[in-house]
């Protein structure tokens, strides 16, 4: 691997830069090569950057490249940061914001089975979202170890996988997401699927963002 010196007065004398190798890596889409280089890195920009392009945390990942273009200037990271930093405004301006709720929505008492009502106890008190998401979970958990079949849900498509992983990332509370790389695109979809159309029409009112009903299989 060549290592290429970038002058830079950010960087300390003699501190071996791997700014070309950062850049290209963004540019091909191939972050992970980041990880080669991680604990060698020594120049406070490309450390900085490095981290905000390896974190799977979308909030985490702006706050490191807002750090680095005040706290360490460069000019070969400063292009990294701010293209990032848009890629991630986007993504934030095209979701819908949380629904606010002017009162507690209704708890809905679930009865227990008529061969334990017994030996329950008191009967659990859900939300209808709770309980949506709870059948979520159910569902993926009947998933695993099989094919996928019927329907699933998908909230958006984006050419960059910064903005989709900044989506997944604020789905991730409501159901497991999963980023599909389809046509030069990467898709956020659910990582579960529904037996019927309908049923993943009423999971996807319970989850606060714009979802399509897909077959499973796409």
């Amino acid at each position: 691997m060549t290592i290429f010196l970038s002058p830079s007065s950010a960087h300390s004398a003699g501190a071996l830069s791997f700014s070309r190798l950062i850049t290209q890596a963004v540019n091909e889409d191939k972050i992970y090569l980041l990880e080669t280089i991680r604990q060698k890195a020594t120049i406070n920009s490309e450390k900085t950057v490095i981290e905000a392009l390896l974190t799977k945390d979308g909030p985490k990942a702006a706050e490191l490249f807002k750090k680095q273009l005040t706290l360490y200037p460069d000019p070969a990271m400063d292009a990294v940061s701010k293209a990032r930093l848009t890629d991630y405004k986007t993504a934030l301006a095209a979701e819908p914001p949380l629904p606010k709720l002017s009162k507690p929505l209704p708890a809905r008492t679930l009865a227990p089975p008529a061969h334990t009502a017994q030996a329950a106890g008191p009967a659990v008190q859900m939300t209808p979202l709770q309980s949506a998401l709870e059948s979520l979970k159910k569902n993926a958990s009947s998933d695993a170890g099989q094919s996928r079949k019927g329907f699933t849900l998908q909230f958006g498509s984006f050419g960059s996988r910064t903005n989709a992983e900044a989506l997944a990332a604020r789905i991730a509370p409501y159901g497991p997401a999963v980023i599909v790389p389809e046509n030069q695109m990467h898709k956020v979809r659910l990582n579960s699927s529904f037996g019927s159309e309908k049923e993943a029409k009423q999971a996807g009112k319970a989850i606060p963002f714009g979802s399509i009903v897909l077959p499973a299989s796409r």
